[in-house]
């Protein structure tokens, strides 16, 4: 075993290519795992940074360790291991289970005492907190690893928690606490004799003074930090601080000493491969050359900002995507695995029963043939066997219903977690449409405003004029998609008083006039209510596009422990090969996410009504 250990070394130090270490490591991990947790724990956290581009790989690396540091009983490379996993998560944009891994760690980390490892934690986990908005709760967290670090003169890991709680300070918009912080910083971070760090904390004090117009000074930390990071040439942080410099020059005019600080950020950028940073330089390059008169220089600029923002934007979007997919193929694997249990304590049970029974008629025979004298006792014996086996039936049975009923359980607990978290999205894609897809269209109106047309001939007008419109029209559908995605009145007053808020709006158009009446009294679920909502609104647009009607009513009541919908036109009716179309898909799929049933009677040049109902 010495041997193998001394080979792995001697293959490290000798500097093979990085995929043979893992090879070898992997393929060698029985018995690394039987030697001492710190050479474990590194071997297992060399693998999980190969598969750091492919984080499903990293995860799945992780657990096995996690499993063989539970049955060696390695405490601290388990806490380790489970920040690591933590991480993982964390960067599939998982908050949530990275949180409860996290929360895994510091109780491991509490109940054997180490220190240092609890206020790391709690202060990751306060972070993981701010990024959910949970402000409070990560303040408290944040703090707890503030006051850990202070008491084992842990400068790094203070330098940390300050630098976090004045973050989230700064979000709240409480910038003279987060100033504070950020200066409270800066004295502890020299100490450490790490020039990066110091840099860091020099740009966050500088951001923080920009923010609250004290130019000059911000100007004075910002420069500081670059010099640091240019003496190590720590590309993305060269490219971050030239863009804070050319906001700060554009707020003070001085736009070509702003497009030379943003120029200088494109290069570091591209040596650092980042396109975020690339995106933000080419919007301060659009703003100066604006500015400045050059339209054609401002132009080129924005579409290249436009286009790496929506490239990003949609990587994001993936990626949380991508999240929610896995989390929901683990819960059906979940479930999978309790149904196979489920069937093999029924097959077990019938074989109990089967063996029992072959026992009990070979016993009797076989009492039958030796034994006749004894049959009434042969007899008395035989129903209290009987009894004791239909006891245990009746347990087994009692089991397999409760594990049914934990079973249930636990499809609804996932359930309600999956819509929780498309609300949370829904929240989101409405946020982000609302506030930077509408900004952008409304700036992109505004330039078109700004173009002067008094030498377009009229056929350039005509143009000129059509595009203003469609960016109009375009204008209004985002917002009336980001408002209909999840408008904050269904969550405020409920779904009747929001479809009469809409139904108001519609019926100014005179189009179509819409009724609504409903003896509904009290609020329903939210998950109810969402889908209805969402039913309703695919309804009225259907009516509105293709059925040429002239009136149309929505019937909302309830009946006993029944919810009913019921709308109803008097257009043109739906066609035959139109009946089973995407939009009739997605209404009676939101129909069976509420256990509800739906019906559909269509009449030629009659109309059509929809009627669904939902228990409640």
């Amino acid at each position: 075993m010495k041997k193998l250990l001394l080979f792995l070394l001697i293959f490290n130090t000798l500097g093979f290519s990085q995929k043979a270490k893992i090879d070898s490591i992997r393929a060698n991990l029985p018995e690394i795992k039987k030697n001492d947790t710190t050479y474990f724990y590194h071997c297992a956290t060399l693998i999980d940074h190969y598969y750091s581009s492919n984080i499903d790989s990293a995860i799945f690396f992780i657990e096995e360790a996690i499993d063989i540091t539970k049955k060696c009983k390695w405490h601290e490379s388990e806490i380790n291991l489970y920040t690591q996993l933590a991480f993982a998560y964390n960067s599939k944009g998982n908050i949530f289970k990275a949180i409860d891994f996290n929360y895994k760690a510091l109780m491991l980390a509490e109940k054997n005492k180490k220190d240092q490892l609890i206020y790391s934690i709690s202060r990751v986990l306060g972070e993981s907190y701010g990024k959910l908005k949970q402000y409070d709760k990560a303040k408290i967290l944040i703090q707890k690893g503030i006051e850990g670090a202070r008491k084992q003169k842990d400068l790094v890991e203070l330098c940390a928690g300050l630098t976090a709680l004045a973050t989230i300070e700064q979000e709240l918009k409480n910038y003279q606490l987060s100033e504070k912080y950020f200066r409270e910083v800066v004295p502890i971070v020299s100490q450490t004799k790490d020039l990066h760090l110091q840099g860091i904390a020099y740009h966050n004090l500088g951001n923080i003074l920009a923010k609250q117009s004290k130019s000059k000074e911000a100007k004075a930390f910002l420069e500081k930090s670059l010099a640091i990071h240019q003496e190590e040439n720590h590309f993305y942080s060269m490219s971050n601080l030239n863009i804070d410099l050319a906001e700060i020059n554009f707020s003070e005019k001085a736009y070509n000493l702003s497009i030379n600080f943003a120029q200088k950020a494109i290069f570091y950028a591209k040596k650092s491969n980042s396109p975020e940073m690339i995106s933000q330089a080419n919007y301060w390059l659009f703003q100066n050359f604006q500015q400045l008169g050059f339209d054609k220089k401002a132009l080129f600029h924005y579409k290249n900002h436009i286009l790496l923002k929506d490239s990003l934007n949609k990587e994001d979007f993936q990626k949380r995507i991508n999240s929610l997919q896995f989390e929901y193929e683990n819960a059906q694997k979940n479930t999978e695995i309790a149904s196979q249990k489920i069937e093999l304590l029924r097959k077990d049970n019938e074989n109990l029963a089967l063996e029992t029974n072959r026992n009990l008629i070979l016993a009797v025979g076989v009492f039958v043939l030796l034994m006749a004298g004894f049959l009434f006792w042969n007899r008395r014996q035989l129903r209290k066997i009987n009894e004791t086996l239909e006891q245990k039936v009746k347990e087994r049975t009692l089991e397999i219903s409760e594990a049914n009923l934990a079973l249930v359980k636990k499809n609804e607990e996932i359930s309600e977690a999956l819509f929780k978290g498309q609300s949370i999205e829904r929240k989101r894609v409405a946020t982000e449409l609302h506030d930077n897809l509408s900004s952008l269209l409304s700036a992109l109106k505004m330039s078109l405003q700004a173009i002067k047309t008094t030498n377009f001939s009229e056929n350039e007008k005509k143009i000129y004029g059509g595009v203003l419109e469609m960016m109009n029209n375009a204008y209004r559908e985002v917002r009336n998609i980001s408002h209909n995605i999840l408008p904050e009145e269904l969550e405020r007053i409920g779904l009747v008083k929001t479809l009469e808020k809409i139904i108001e709006k519609i019926n100014l158009s005179e189009v179509v006039e819409v009724s609504l009446s409903s003896n509904l009294r009290a609020r329903v679920d939210t998950k109810i209510e969402f889908n209805l909502y969402s039913v309703c609104l695919e309804l009225l647009n259907n009516i509105i596009k293709h059925s040429k009607a002239t009136k149309a009513t929505i019937l909302i009541e309830s009946e006993e422990n029944l919810l009913l919908l019921k709308v109803k036109d008097n257009g043109i009716g739906i066609k035959t090969e139109k009946k089973e179309g995407i939009g009739l898909q997605n209404i009676k799929s939101r129909v069976e996410a509420i256990n509800g049933k739906i019906l559909v009677e269509s009449k030629e040049n009659i109309g059509t009504e929809t009627k669904i109902s939902v228990p409640l």
